[in-house]
């Protein structure tokens, strides 16, 4: 079981640290994406084995996401890209289990497509 984040308002920072230590820990692959000459690209992409990518942006509880960012989310969603916006430590925890849930899926289920499971 992965340990849970602590209670209380985060930073964007700790949220993006705990859930790439989460990623890591399950043998996924979490890189920072930056994107030079397109503004508003989400902040991480998740890569799982065979090749199963997520785009996904970090805000706190509070945080919005800008004008340009839904943008961007549309632009990939578009092409179906998956993207999930996580918005403080209840939706970090979530994606991890929902991640831990398709990656446990997958192994009992050889036809499984994990790819529109885990949003």
């Amino acid at each position: 079981m992965c340990e849970l984040i602590e209670e209380g308002e985060l930073l964007e920072k700790d949220i993006e640290k705990w859930l790439g230590d989460q990623v890591t820990n399950m043998g996924g692959l979490y890189y920072k994406f930056v994107s030079p000459g397109n503004r508003g690209v989400p902040d991480r992409i998740i890569v799982f084995p065979p090749g199963v990518t997520i785009f996904v942006e970090l805000k706190t509880d509070k945080g919005r996401t800008s004008a340009i960012q839904d943008v961007q989310i549309k632009r990939l969603q578009r092409v179906g890209a998956p993207v999930r916006v996580v918005k403080g430590r209840a939706d970090a925890e979530r994606l991890v289990a929902d991640i831990r849930y398709a990656k446990a899926r997958e192994k009992v289920d050889p036809d499984f497509n994990p790819t529109g499971t885990w949003l």
